[in-house]
């Protein structure tokens, strides 16, 4: 058992002002005010003058620092999940864009073994996102065309059926042939069903959401714009209180910072889920690489794409705790409300919940050391020491 110190702890339902976390066995005992006048066993005042707040839940992450979930083996995803809590993330879904049916079978087996070693004092799978291969081929960005298809049921069921509980997450879009379908199976199976990539109506979008479908993938990228007489998908993720919206990369360049204003207004917190959508790039030089068999280029850290005559992708290479920081400098959010949308409704929209999201009695020890510029000093995965600065 051990005890940390803090000067502040965000517990991601309220802070408590000079405070303690006790630890055990990568469970938190207790969260609670510091007694001055009481003995605390094992106390770690080394935090004191920092604050504590939950780790990170990365519910859509493609990889990052040379390793692509798309083609990487166990090894490299052992070494991502030491890598990741630098940015403070303690919990991942592992990502992967449309592929083909062997792909999208490795990829799981990939994962579930991963997550069958257990390994500890690391960042933890959750499972798997499976953005793709039901998507629209007008909204597909850098998507592989070749592998986009229409909605499949029989495939979808062979995918459940590999991954044994495991598939949290799957994009769809709508609109396609055969998308209630899926989203029904989807649903019966306990799946986030995410709309994403998509040229949906209104109408379109709002069936799906009768049939399932509560969270929209990386708002206002890949889909269709909005129009003063056709609201689209768009104009239904900003304004239907019920849906979680992702709102990915959190830059200042491939989406205004105004726009990201905006849709905090509109969503509030309780509504939207912070991730990276983070690619084999993140955390790369500048220069010229291939990502989903396109050739793409980092010039002064944003990403430029050579199918669109040159211009900037939105898929700028951000760390989570870079897209915590601009959610707060831009558009108002407090340190509650950032931690609501990279950590609470995560857990929420995952059923996790229940183990992670929050620093509450009982849950996984996962948490973030910051400064007041909120610059990471330590993150904890389980009650162990996963990264310091």
């Amino acid at each position: 058992m051990k005890a940390y110190r803090f000067s502040k702890i965000f517990t991601g339902y309220t802070h408590i002002d000079k405070g303690v976390i006790t630890v055990d066995d990568g469970k938190i005992i207790s969260v609670e005010p510091y007694d001055g006048a009481r003995h605390y066993s094992n106390l770690d005042e080394s935090y004191k003058s920092f604050f504590a707040i939950p780790g990170f839940i990365d519910t859509h992450n493609h990889g990052g620092y040379g390793i692509d979930f798309m083609e990487a083996y166990g090894g490299e995803i052992s070494e991502l999940m030491k890598i990741f809590p630098m940015e403070g993330i303690t919990t991942v879904i592992p990502t992967i864009g449309a592929m083909k049916d062997e792909g999208i079978l490795r990829f799981i087996q990939i994962i579930n073994n991963y997550m069958e070693k257990k390994e500890r004092g690391v960042c933890d799978v959750l499972g798997t996102n499976i953005e793709g291969p039901f998507l629209n081929p007008e909204k597909a960005g850098l998507q592989p065309e070749g592998a986009i298809i229409l909605p499949d049921v029989e495939l979808t069921e062979k995918w459940l059926k590999a991954s044994c509980g495991n598939m949290k997450i799957m994009t769809i879009a709508p609109e396609l042939p055969g998308a209630a379908d899926v989203i029904r199976v989807l649903k019966k199976n306990n799946v986030v069903i995410s709309a994403g990539h998509s040229n949906a109506t209104m109408i379109e979008m709002n069936l799906a959401i009768e049939l399932g479908c509560n969270q929209i993938t990386h708002l206002f990228n890949g889909m269709r714009s909005l129009h003063h007489r056709e609201p689209g998908i768009l104009g239904v993720g900003l304004c239907n209180d019920n849906i979680y919206a992702e709102m990915a990369g959190f830059d200042t360049y491939s989406i205004h910072p105004e726009i990201w204003k905006m849709m905090y207004k509109l969503k509030g917190p309780n509504r939207v889920i912070l991730t990276t959508d983070a690619l084999i790039l993140k955390g790369l030089p500048d220069g010229k690489y291939r990502v989903m068999d396109r050739e793409v280029e980092i010039k002064n850290g944003r990403l430029y794409t050579n199918y669109d005559g040159g211009n900037m992708h939105p898929g700028v290479p951000m760390s989570l705790i870079d897209c915590f920081k601009n959610v707060i400098k831009y558009t108002g959010a407090t340190i509650t409300d950032a931690i609501t949308m990279a950590s609470v409704n995560p857990a929420k929209q995952t059923n996790l919940i229940h183990r992670k999201g929050t620093l509450t009695k009982g849950k996984d020890a996962d948490f973030i050391v910051m400064d007041e510029s909120y610059s990471i000093i330590s993150t904890y995965c389980a009650g162990i020491c996963a990264y310091k600065d």
